[in-house]
């Protein structure tokens, strides 16, 4: 995991790549079924219980994910994640469960944008005072000091963790999509590394949704 990370994101360390991991609930491991040793992707996650205004909502955090180029668009990972999601859901019926996703990247953000319809801040519908008190409670609690309120980001001092420019790189068509220009206004230091708080809440409609277009990729739907 670590020699694939290192490939592909700059400004890391070893010692804290093993901190963040070591207070994860999951991790989710990617290979190639040719060459079942080698690692090509993973992400991990945290899944937590928060109290706010008095409700319990359940949050699951991404933490360091990456999956080689070679393998972009491949469902592993975004099954496995399904999987973790149904089976919290089943044991909490009741409790409302959040995807807090934080993101200095285009493509990490458009995970979100484009597959949960109830996301915030909405590249179109901004950020309503619930959400935002909420994103503000959370992540007060979850970053400390790194969190910036104001900006609605998560900002540490000197060179942040980032991926390696030739990787995922802005480029024109990106730069003129609507939810991009609108990540881009939000999180204006992103190439610094600065992270954007984002949630989305996990209800049926997006279960549903993910896993038609996991079906899709699976059988080769083309319309």
């Amino acid at each position: 995991m670590w020699r694939l990370y290192e490939e592909y994101y700059e400004n890391i360390d070893h010692g804290q790549f093993d901190r963040d991991l070591a207070e994860k609930s999951f991790v989710f491991l990617a290979f190639d079924a040719r060459d079942p040793g080698v690692v090509v992707g993973f992400s991990t996650a945290m899944v937590w219980s928060h109290v706010h205004q008095g409700q319990k909502f359940g949050f699951l955090f991404s933490g360091d994910t990456i999956i080689h180029p070679d393998y972009w668009g491949q469902p592993g990972l975004q099954k496995a994640y399904i999987r973790a999601i149904v089976q919290w859901k089943l044991a909490n019926p009741t409790c409302p469960l959040y995807w807090l996703l934080i993101c200095s990247g285009c493509r990490t953000y458009l995970s979100m944008a484009r597959n949960l319809p109830e996301h915030w801040p909405h590249f179109r519908h901004g950020l309503p005072a619930w959400e935002r008190g909420l994103i503000n409670a959370v992540c007060r609690t979850k970053f400390g000091a790194a969190w910036q309120p104001e900006r609605g980001v998560i900002s540490l001092a000197g060179a942040q963790p980032k991926l390696k420019d030739h990787v995922a790189p802005f480029t024109d068509e990106l730069r003129a999509m609507e939810e991009i220009q609108f990540f881009m206004k939000a999180n204006p230091d992103h190439l610094r590394g600065d992270e954007l708080a984002m949630i989305g809440l996990f209800d049926s409609q997006f279960v549903l949704s993910i896993s038609w277009k996991i079906f899709k990729k699976v059988v080769g739907w083309r319309r």
